[in-house]
Parts: C-alpha cells; sequence; structure tokens
C-alpha cells in the first residue's frame, strides 16, 4: 500500500523595486487594517467565512525565504582619514623601524 504525500506547487517570493507611486489604494471610505493570522484563524464570528480561511489555505503552501545577498554588516568604526601617500609612507617607515 503506497503512502500519501500531498503534492505540494512551488511558490516564489521576490522583491520588487521601490516605486515613485504607491502599490495598494484604500478608498477614502474605508481602512486598511493589519490582523496577525492567529487572529484570523477560526474566528468566522468576527471576521466571515472568507478572511477566517486564509490561515487554512496558507497552510497548503512552503514558504521557503532565501536571501538573495546578504546585507553588508554595519562598520562602527569611523572611516580611515585621508592621508597623502608622503604621510602614509612616514607611517611605514616609523613601523618598520619600531619592529626592526
Amino acid at each position: 500500500m503506497q503512502r500519501y504525500t500531498p503534492q505540494v506547487p512551488p511558490l516564489s517570493v521576490t522583491s520588487t523595486p521601490p516605486l515613485p507611486t504607491p502599490l495598494l489604494q484604500v478608498p477614502a471610505n474605508s481602512r486598511l487594517v493589519a490582523v496577525p493570522l492567529y487572529e484570523l484563524y477560526d474566528n468566522v464570528a468576527r471576521y466571515g467565512p472568507i478572511l477566517s480561511s486564509i490561515p487554512f489555505l496558507l497552510s497548503r503552501y512552503r514558504l521557503n525565504m532565501v536571501a538573495a545577498q546578504p546585507a553588508p554588516a554595519p562598520s562602527l568604526q569611523p572611516p580611515p582619514a585621508a592621508h597623502d601617500k608622503r604621510e602614509q609612507q612616514q607611517a611605514q617607515q616609523q613601523l618598520q623601524a619600531v619592529a626592526g
């Protein structure tokens, strides 16, 4: 007897470059509210049958978040002061004299 393995469709999440105009517009007579998924789950009385089924529908997908390129770590040191070649050579000679 074969075991049942559910088929999971691949889902890719990509970021888009910032645009000068907003992508999401809300009419003036409405308001946009952010609600966590755990509050939507099984709360038909408050959010209705369609919105309360969103967590169930999302559970059918497997999301893999992969960063394309890691962000560089911020540097806490100030940038090096600008020196001309003569000052750099003198500093190297002093270091060599102390080390040698």
